[in-house]
């Protein structure tokens, strides 16, 4: 006799029963497979009695869901169609690919995201995650957290989703996730002026010649400084004017490898990789001698922001920085004064008949 039962999911393809028995401790669930009827203790499924009505209903759902993406799984490879993938299919796949290029403390910040978006979305078909709906989910989540924090968790989802559609070819590009808008986090808006720039170049090359060539690069190719500055001999194409510069993928933040062209860059004979802090020495030793101010929180990163300002609309940006449309547009580009200052020259000059 059942005292009390919940049934979820459609009969003959996901139905999954939890019900009491009042002989037992534990609840059971009843379900049907390729292999016939199965009625178990949920202590034997899960590993531990389960006693909570609210417990065994939710694990219903999940054995349901389950269930139904095996069998349209089954259905898509009898027709020869691709089979639906899952948000869980993805991002096991994913860090199974990638985490042995992280770091440990990379890997384990990943960690926390996947199962932030495994907790808030389930293991939901790939192609029923909208743009919509993973922006509101992580604003409503940010409570008291940083821009950084939102920004982090929802650029997670679109490179994974970017990572089905092109590595995977799991998914079609209109469900990539790229209309996700992913904010540009407070505190991260700092950038050099195009005159500032233009006075720590040249102090760059009298503080070092190599801060000077690595300068050049971080400039015209809108590359990390951590990945310019472990740049080999090998590496480096001289075509005069042109140079060429093959960024391995090992040194890319999305390991990928990648070519930049760059002009006018002279030859460099020092192929000493410097540390992170020696590299950042220098630009603060060139701010001195180009005598621009100090402002905590702006470094080389600065540079690139300044890169994907001067480089909006111009084709090319993108595969010479080896940094997607996007995310030049959407979290370096900064709000500079120089062009609107241009503008409101021009409309005074005209509104003034000159």
């Amino acid at each position: 006799m059942r005292s009390w039962r919940f049934a979820v999911g459609h009969k003959g393809v996901s139905r999954v029963t939890v019900y009491e028995r009042p002989d037992a401790t534990s609840l059971f669930v009843e379900w049907w497979d390729d292999l016939g009827r199965h009625r178990q203790a949920l202590s034997d499924v899960v590993g531990h009695p389960v006693t909570e009505r609210e417990v065994a209903e939710e694990i219903a759902r999940r054995m349901s869901a389950a269930q139904e993406r095996k069998r349209n799984q089954q259905a898509a490879e009898l027709l020869g169609l691709p089979s639906p993938r899952s948000l869980k299919d993805l991002l096991e796949r994913r860090h199974a690919d990638l985490t042995s290029e992280w770091t440990p403390k990379y890997a384990a910040s990943r960690e926390r995201v996947r199962a932030f978006w495994m907790a808030k979305l389930g293991d939901v078909r790939l192609t029923a995650v909208t743009a919509a709906t993973v922006e509101r989910i992580a604003r409503e989540a940010q409570g008291e957290r940083s821009d950084r924090w939102r920004q982090d968790v929802l650029r997670y989802l679109v490179d994974s989703f970017i990572y089905a559609e092109r590595k995977l070819k799991w998914i079609e590009g209109r469900h990539n996730l790229s209309a996700v808008k992913v904010p540009t986090a407070r505190g991260e808006s700092l950038t050099y002026t195009l005159g500032e720039w233009r006075a720590i170049l040249p102090a760059l090359w009298v503080v070092d010649p190599v801060a000077g060539w690595c300068g050049v690069v971080v400039t015209q190719a809108g590359r990390r400084i951590g990945a310019v500055r472990q740049l080999r001999a090998e590496d480096v194409t001289r075509e005069p004017p042109w140079t060429y510069l093959r960024f391995p993928g090992a040194t890319d933040k999305a390991r990928n490898t990648g070519t930049a062209a760059v002009l006018d860059l002279p030859e460099r004979t020092d192929w000493r990789v410097p540390s992170s802090e020696r590299a950042n020495d220098w630009l603060r030793a060139a701010e001195e001698v180009a005598e621009v101010p100090h402002v905590r929180g702006r470094g080389w990163h600065a540079a690139k922001r300044l890169y994907a300002t001067l480089t909006e609309g111009l084709e090319g940006a993108d595969l010479q920085s080896g940094t997607r449309k996007e995310t030049l547009r959407g979290h370096y580009r900064q709000d500079v004064m120089g062009p609107k200052q241009e503008v409101a020259r021009v409309l005074a000059g005209r509104l003034a008949g000159r």
